[in-house]
């Protein structure tokens, strides 16, 4: 059988065409290009920010936080919120650490002494986000780590008669670096192991958020190019708005000794015991400390007796006379 003629038409140039493919992560395709062009001049001027000071003098480097604050989130998100830096407590007594940027509803309040006015102490429930910024990712992820575990213990409570909206109760934590891993999928794995909310790395351009923290929100997993920028703004966007849709009152701060009082009658409702140790309570989510002083508290006025080391007495008499313990939230 004689052989077929070759075909003098030319073959597809699959090799570019795999070489496009290996190169996506670069700028996504569609989308608006007005607002693609002027996240890309934000994301250059970004970038551009970060390598100045990376190659700066030692006393010049750093304040990537003020960078980031001021060339991105002030003219980016809305208005209604401040960014600051501190450390974050809540009811239980438990407290984070300094975190970089602290995303809060500018209606709660807050507390900066008057020799340190740049670094704040906040409430959990006036927090809507936190941001840990690092020149380097891959390098400081150890910190960014260390930051995620004491954030992580922090639980905002809302409360029985006050509405929640879709706040998680926990604070969503994002990373922010100018380098760190140049693949979407390392920087998604490295997401997943400390269960941030959210990563963004400047120069590789990938921003991968975590849908498990706002279910049903995200309509893409990761965001490349100009737009990871975006995906980053929108993400805080949602919890800053959905943090105005809750109410709380912060004054219950000032009670908090009652608050633990309130969980352990309503826990054990309708038959609590009359005598139990506080600190066997592994569902009590007050630290040691906290639950020693408030006991002591509990005390004083009345409530209880306690031995000093965490087993008491409730003063049942006592506690059907507090009105407010009702209105108290649970945690």
């Amino acid at each position: 059988m004689a052989a077929k003629p070759q075909s003098n038409k030319p073959k597809p140039p699959q090799s570019k065409a795999v070489t496009k493919r290996q190169a996506a992560p670069t700028a996504p395709t569609g989308g608006n290009p007005d607002l693609e062009e002027e996240l890309g001049a934000i994301l250059g001027a970004l970038k551009s920010c970060f390598f100045r000071r990376h190659r700066a003098s030692n006393d010049k480097k750093g304040g990537e936080r003020e960078v980031f604050v001021s060339a991105c989130l002030e003219c980016i998100l809305p208005s209604g919120f401040r960014f600051g830096k501190g450390d974050v407590c809540d009811l239980g007594g438990r407290k984070s650490g300094a975190i970089d940027i602290v995303i809060e509803n500018a209606y709660m309040p807050s507390l900066a002494h008057p020799a340190t006015p740049r670094y704040r102490h906040y409430v959990a429930e006036g927090v809507a986000a936190c941001i840990e910024v690092k020149s380097d990712l891959r390098r400081q992820w150890g910190e960014v780590r260390q930051t995620a575990s004491k954030l992580g213990q922090i639980k905002r409570a809302w409360g029985r008669r006050v509405s929640q909206g879709s706040c998680p109760e926990g604070i969503p934590l994002f990373a922010v670096g100018f380098s760190g891993w140049k693949s979407v999928d390392a920087v998604r794995e490295r997401m997943d192991e400390i269960g941030l909310a959210g990563v963004l790395v400047l120069e590789s351009e990938i921003f991968v958020c975590n849908p498990s923290w706002a279910p049903g929100l995200y309509l893409a997993p990761d965001y490349v190019g100009a737009w990871s920028l975006w995906g980053l703004s929108c993400s805080l966007s949602h919890f800053a708005r959905a943090l105005r849709f809750t109410s709380t009152s912060p004054e219950v701060y000032a009670l908090s000794h009652l608050t633990m009082l309130m969980n352990i009658v309503v826990r054990f409702s309708p038959c609590p015991p009359t005598d139990l140790n506080l600190l066997e309570l592994d569902w009590l989510r007050y630290s040691r400390e906290a639950i020693l002083q408030f006991a002591n508290k509990l005390q004083e006025e009345g409530f209880l007796e306690h031995d000093g080391a965490g087993r008491v007495k409730l003063h049942f008499e006592r506690i059907r006379e507090l009105e407010v313990l009702a209105a108290l939230p649970l945690i």
